[in-house]
């Protein structure tokens, strides 16, 4: 028996022992399954699947079943064909069982071997942390017993440092170093070039200026004895900028600084003297070093920029001289006694000086030239700059005196004169003398400034001196105050400015401009100015000159306007002109948005830079790019020439940037100034070529509306506009003596015409309380046409149209600037004149008449506008009239709140009347106002049995209106007086016009029915027929009213009848509210109550024969139809709908009645009578029987209230029952006044053939049907259609329909036959039911308005072809055809337009 070892540290017990699965070895996973458990557990799922699969299948229809079933049978099979071929494999599993648990025992004992492994390693660890630790007990026994460590090294003391010292201790021996040193400087003899030495730190240290600096302290002898110690030395023999950097010089210095530092302290050791000793060394040695280094950069010096205009010359002395500004034809050798710009540095007295020739002084320091720097180059750039500064100079003073001069006399003297190039600036030998004469000077200057700003706006002298950066080394840091002012800036205009300045490699003079402009003119000045240094005030006017044009040019820019230096223009002989376009000192900008071309010239005078603006009139020569020069015009106004006193240079900072904003504003005011020219030039021309008398000025034209004697210019003296006919219209209005005054405004573009006169010659003064009072903030109600306190405001005063204005009898006109400002001046001269007529008149009338007085007032008079009010007492009505013109100065008229008919007649007797005569009019507004209230309301508001159209009202004249009732009856009224009018039926009026052409019928009974209805007593005509009734106003209404309503019935009956002829036999004559007629089944009686209601009245003729309908049966279809008829819409449809139903055979008719009664209590399913037009005239009847082929054509319609509400109301039972007959009313139909979102029309064609019965769909596009004659008559031709395709949507409802209707049909004959005396079978209702239920289905299912689904089939519903989606916003449905097709229009009624929303039956 194999005993297992114990288990290693850190490891369970064996009984807890654990393989790395975390199972027991003795118990290793059996990941075998038994087969008979699969086998039960397939059998068991197949089966508790087949049962799930039989519940469900019962709700399914046939196709989704065989389906499903094919899909189960399927998997069922794949799931037994893995289980035989797992039942073949099981046959080796014993085999495969053996291998198993030999892999399994072998993989068992490796995992031990490797845990063992791990075990022995992790138990090596963890005993190196097990071991005891080797104590130290001869040290404890120490510690414990003496308290110390007696075992340390003795050598140890050996390498310790001794303790620093402390503070107090360092401190002391420094000060009593400071003390030695003291004492020894006390004794020494000490050099005069040391500067104060100071002592710290146990330190001296010594400091030569510009030499060497030196620290010094002492060895550890006695105070006597003790010798001087050389710590640091630092010489300055190397430039500034090698102090920072790694220049060549300070590498050099550092290298031999020790070697130097032991000489040194070797030479001071032994000397007597060692201050004395030290410096004399040191001072040497700086001074050879320096020269030396002065020497070796004349070498560089010679390879900078400057190479070709400088020269060197190093002298036997070891002197230097620097000759610079070398002119080009000069040579200097090795003479250095030539007379040329140049410095020269040498040694005098142990000391390096620098010399200057010719000699110059800085106006600040006495000693300029140093040789702190130590750097040739910075000190030649120092000689450049001063010798720069007083060439500048020289010019600064030439500009100040010149300035001086020409201000004043008292000034002058105070200038410098006869400088040339060589005269140096008035400086004394120190700087501050120097510097107080230059602020003189300056202070001068801005005097003089100040003189010439309020002689002349536009002089400009502002100079000044300015410092620049090129002269400094930029090497060397120094304080900007050190350089001198080599720039002499003179600003220019519009800040611009020009710099002169002198080139610092060859001494010239230098012009730097702000702009890049004329570079070639700078080029040739600077020249100029080399040559002769007194050029420099011409310079400077040529510079000013160009800089205030470049202020036009950019003004001309910043506004959008075309600018030319020079303009192809052919010069006439004139010198005037020429003299203007020699120089080259003028600007031409082009005027736009104008006819011809005019130019804006802009000439600068040269002197005092003023600028003078003419307005040249040019034109393109024939065949040439040249233009010819029409005119030429100086624009001199005191306007203008305040603008130029006012425009300000440049006096400070601010007016530099602020100048060319000023020169804008100058140039757009002088542009308007020109177009104001033009357009008065322009005006001035009309006047003479219409020969009127004017007088003109540069602001304004002022003329006379008469005409003036023979023209300067020899012309016709005739007017075209102004005759003596036309200005004695204007008499009354306008003297012909009355001044007018023209001018422009440049900002509306306008002409502006003003002249004082008073418009009205008829007093207001009596009428100013009764404006007031009346129409003070007063509206017109639209609906009542009562007056409200809103919007007509009475205004005495005179209010005017947009281009208008009238206050203080002062007028104004606007008019654009063409060429007929003149005659649209006259015309509304013409406009004003008239309405002041009219006004004189109205309120004539008003104040004469004592009826006008009571019953007119007066709203508000405008120039072209007379408002006035009228007050019906009898009806409390007030209406507004307005009396204004048109474009033609036609006489209008309007009306408010609702508009007049006569209105034609009335603006036509007002303007064919040579006087404008109002009497006639007036009278006629007054008498036509009911008559024109009542035929407003007869238009607007028509009662619900009338047909907009139907109704026409066609005036005859100021008195007389007739209307038309859809062009069969019509009636004239005619006003006899301001009470009373006549009305006439216009049948008997229209025999004596010869001209009438329409076809009027006679009104049947008229006579009978005004004498009995509205009780009016006749006037016999001229024929002695009593066609003619007179009436009060007040009872117009009312009677017309009645009239109409009774032309309604006629009209209505009269339709009735034209259609049961053709159907039905007509055994009585018919009356105007009655019509009888009879059938092969039925007595039919229409008939209108009160000549409003439609009444229909059916009566079986034989009952026993023909049980069903009965009478009950009969009634409910009269009722059903007289609310139909009732209905406005589709009226004449749904007579033919009507007629059409009642031609149906007994059985037939019955189940269209029971359809109505089983859908009648709430089902929103009704059989249509009406639709919508169609290209095919019999599309457009809803409900046609065609006898000889025993077919009826219906339409079914299913309405929607909302979307995705569920259809309600279908019967759904299959078993025919036996139908009440209940009445229809409105508690069984759906609710009253339901407005129904969408509808869905299925037409339908059945043929109730007892041998051949079908349903199918009914093509009403292409379908050619006689709908007005009998079946015993031959039909008439059929009309040619052109074949038209259906639509996808008409498709799909035709498959469902032929579908349902052949089901429908088996349906039907599969029904057991019913005993006697029960209601046949209907089948009608089973192919409506059958319908609804897919429609319905359909519309309960459907989850979105754009969602397409398909209904399921059972064997107890049909199955439909297609599916319709109906959609409530947008009016669109999608079907899906029988291929599986998705088509998305518009959901089609009867004829493919569009969804509708009909109306509940019962409404």
């Amino acid at each position: 028996m194999n005993i297992p070892p114990p288990p290693p540290m850190g490891m369970p017990p064996d009984g807890m022992q654990h393989d790395p699965n975390g199972m027991d070895p003795q118990q290793q996973p059996n990941n075998n399954i038994s087969l008979s458990l699969v086998i039960h557990r397939l059998v068991e799922q197949s089966y508790n699947t087949l049962l799930s699969l039989t519940e469900r299948l019962s709700n399914c229809d046939d196709l989704e079943r065989k389906k499903s079933l094919v899909e189960y049978l399927d998997s069922t099979r794949e799931k037994f064909l893995k289980l035989l071929v797992l039942m073949k494999w099981s046959e080796h599993v014993p085999t495969l069982t053996k291998a198993n648990n030999i892999i399994n025992l072998l993989n068992l004992e490796d995992s031990y071997f490797r845990d063992a492994a791990d075990l022995l390693i992790h138990t090596k660890y963890n005993l190196i942390n097990a071991r005891a630790p080797m104590y130290d007990i001869p040290t404890a026994i120490d510690v414990l017993t003496t308290g110390t460590y007696q075992r340390m090294p003795t050598d140890i003391k050996k390498v310790i440092p001794p303790p620093q010292l402390k503070q107090p201790q360092i401190d002391s021996a420094l000060e009593r170093l400071n003390d030695i040193i003291k004492y020894k400087l006390f004794f020494s003899e000490i050099p005069k070039e040391f500067e104060p030495i100071q002592i710290e730190n146990g330190k001296a240290h010594i400091t030569v200026k510009n030499e060497y600096d030196a620290c010094l302290s002492i060895d550890g002898g006695s105070t006597e004895k003790s010798n001087w110690v050389l710590l640091s030395l630092n010489l300055y023999i190397y430039s500034k900028r090698d102090l920072d950097g790694e220049g060549p010089i300070k590498v050099a210095y550092e290298n031999q600084m020790k070697a130097v530092l032991e000489r040194v302290q070797n030479r001071i050791s032994s000397s007597q003297q060692p201050l004395h000793e030290l410096h004399n060394i040191i001072h040497h040695l700086c001074i050879s070093s320096q020269m030396d280094i002065l020497a070796s950069q004349v070498e560089n010096l010679k390879k900078t920029i400057l190479k070709n205009n400088i020269k060197c010359i190093i002298g036997k002395d070891q002197s230097i001289t620097v000759y610079y500004w070398i002119p080009e034809d000069m040579n200097i050798g090795n003479n250095p006694n030539i007379n040329a710009n140049h410095f020269k540095i040498y040694i005098d007295n142990q000391k390096i000086k620098i010399a200057h020739y010719p000699q110059i002084t800085h106006p600040k320091k006495d000693n300029y030239f140093n040789i702190e720097c130590l750097n040739i180059g910075t000190l030649l750039l120092q000689a450049i700059e001063l010798n720069a500064y007083h060439r500048v100079f020289t010019l600064y003073s030439i500009l100040r005196n010149t300035e001086s001069s020409s201000s004043s006399s008292s000034s002058g003297s105070n200038t410098v004169g006869n400088i040339n190039n060589n005269t140096k600036p008035l400086l004394g030998s120190n700087g501050n003398t120097s510097l107080s004469q230059l602020q003189l000077l300056q202070q001068q200057h801005q005097q003089n400034q100040q003189q010439l700003q309020h002689s002349n706006s536009f002089h400009l002298n502002d100079i000044k001196l300015i410092k620049s950066s090129r002269f400094s080394d930029e090497n060397v840091s120094s304080d900007n105050q050190d350089h001198l002012p080599t720039v002499l800036r003179i600003m220019l205009y519009g800040c611009k400015f020009l710099d002169i300045t002198v080139n610092f490699q060859n001494g010239k003079f230098t012009l730097i401009k702000s702009s890049t402009n004329y570079i070639e003119l700078t080029t040739l000045l600077e020249g100029k100015l080399n040559s002769n240094i007194n050029e420099i005030k011409s310079i400077v006017n040529t510079f000013k000159l160009k800089s205030l044009l470049s202020c036009f040019e950019d003004a001309s820019l910043f506004l959008g306007l075309e600018y030319f230096y020079k303009l192809p223009l052919h010069m006439v002989n004139n010198s005037a002109i020429i003299d203007i376009f020699t120089e080259n000192n003028y600007i031409c900008v082009r005027l736009p948005k104008e006819t011809e071309l005019y130019y804006l010239l802009i000439s600068i005078k040269p002197n005092t830079f003023v600028p003078s603006f003419y307005l040249l009139l040019c034109k393109l020569m024939p065949k040439s790019t040249m233009m010819s020069l029409e005119s030429i015009i100086k624009l001199d106004s005191e306007y203008l020439s305040n603008l130029l006193k006012n425009c300000k240079c440049a006096h400070s900072n601010s007016d530099l940037y602020n100048f060319q904003s000023e020169i804008q504003y100058l140039l757009g005011k002088t542009v308007q100034l020109s177009k104001q020219k033009i357009n008065l030039l322009q005006a001035e021309s009309i006047l003479k070529k219409e020969n009127i008398k004017y007088q003109s000025n540069d602001e304004c034209i002022t003329f006379f509306l008469q005409q003036q004697g023979n023209s300067s210019s020899g012309g016709s003296s005739a007017t075209t506009i102004f005759t003596e006919q036309s200005l004695a219209t204007l008499s009354d209005f306008l003297s012909p003596l009355s001044p007018i005054t023209l001018n422009y405004s440049d900002s509306e573009q306008l002409y502006h015409l003003s002249f004082r006169e008073r418009p009205f010659n008829y007093d207001l003064s009596d009428f100013d309380d009764n404006l007031s009072t009346t129409s003070s903030n007063t509206t017109i109600n639209n609906d009542t046409g009562i007056v409200g306190d809103d919007s007509i405001s009475t205004n005495t005063k005179l209010n005017i149209k947009s281009n208008f204005n009238y206050s203080n009898g002062l007028w104004n006109f606007k008019y654009f600037t063409t060429n007929d400002w003149l005659v649209n001046f006259y015309h509304d001269l013409v406009g004003i004149s008239k309405i002041t007529n009219i006004a004189t008149q109205l309120l004539k009338q008003i104040e004469t008449n004592p009826i006008y007085k009571q019953v007119l007032s007066i709203a508000y008079i405008k120039p072209f506008e007379v408002d006035f009010i009228y007050n019906n007492e009898i009806s409390s009505r007030k209406t507004l009239i307005k009396i204004h013109l048109d474009k033609k100065n036609n006489i209008l008229l309007s009306f408010q709140p609702s508009p007049n008919p006569f209105k034609d007649f009335f603006e036509k007797e007002i303007n064919q009347s040579p006087t404008n005569d109002i009497s006639n009019v007036l009278r006629h507004i007054i008498a036509s106002d009911e008559l024109s209230n009542f035929l407003n309301s007869l238009t607007s508001n028509l009662p619900y049995f009338f047909l907009p159209l139907e109704i026409v009202v066609v005036p005859r004249s100021c008195n007389q209106v007739r209307l038309f009732y859809k062009n069969s009856y019509a009636i004239d009224i005619k006003l006899l007086s301001l009470e009373y009018c006549a009305i006439e039926d216009t049948f008997y009026s229209s025999q004596f016009n010869p001209k009438q052409t329409t076809r009027l019928n006679t009104i049947y009974h008229f006579h009978t029915f005004m004498e009995q209805k509205t009780y009016l007593q006749a006037l016999d005509n001229p024929l002695g027929h009593r066609t003619i009734w007179s009436l009060h106003v007040s009872m117009l209404s009312k009677t017309l009213n009645r009239i109409f309503i009774y032309l309604h019935s006629l009209n209505t009956i009269k339709t009735i009848s034209g259609l049961l002829k053709n159907f039905f036999q007509v055994p009585a004559q018919s009356t105007a509210a009655y019509y009888r007629c009879t059938s092969e089944y039925y007595n039919i009686a229409a008939s209108i109550r009160d000549y409003q209601s439609f009444e229909i009245e059916v009566a079986s003729k034989d009952l026993a024969n023909n049980p069903y309908p009965n009478q009950q049966d009969l009634a409910i279809l009269g009722q059903y139809f007289k609310k139909k008829m009732n209905q406005l819409s589709y009226r004449l449809q749904t007579i033919t709908a009507c007629i059409h139903m009642l031609t149906l055979p007994p059985t037939v008719l019955y189940d269209f009645i029971r359809v109505i009664v089983e859908y009648a209590r709430g089902a929103y399913v009704e059989i249509a009578l009406n639709t919508t037009a169609s290209i095919n005239q019999t599309a457009r009847e809803s409900f046609i029987h065609k006898k000889e082929d025993q077919c009826v054509f219906f339409i079914v319609r299913f309405l929607f209230l909302a979307r995705n509400q569920p259809f309600s109301g279908t019967n759904t039972s299959n078993s025919p029952t036996s139908i009440t007959t209940p009445a229809i009313s409105s508690s069984n139909a759906p609710t009253a006044g339901v407005i129904y979102e969408q509808f869905v029309d299925m037409p339908t064609m059945y043929c109730y053939n007892p041998q051949n019965k079908y349903i199918q769909f009914w093509d009403k596009v292409n379908t050619q049907i006689n709908i007005t004659t009998a079946g015993n008559q031959p039909p008439p031709p059929p009309l040619p259609i052109q074949p038209q395709p259906l639509s996808s949507i008409d498709e799909s409802k035709k498959s469902v329909i032929n579908t349902i209707g052949s089901q429908t049909i088996n349906e039907f004959n599969n029904l057991a036959p019913l005993s006697s005396g029960t209601p046949p079978n209907n089948i009608i209702s089973i192919y409506i039911r059958n319908l609804a239920n897919v429609i319905s289905q359909f519309h309960h299912n459907s989850p979105t308005p754009t969602t397409t689904a398909t209904a399921s089939t059972s064997t107890s519903t049909p199955t439909p072809i297609s599916t319709i989606n109906t959609n409530s916003n947008n009016n669109a449905n999608t079907i899906i055809s029988p291929q599986g097709n998705s088509i998305s229009p518009p959901i089609l009624n009867n004829n493919a337009s569009s969804l509708n929303s009909p109306t509940p039956i019962n409404k």
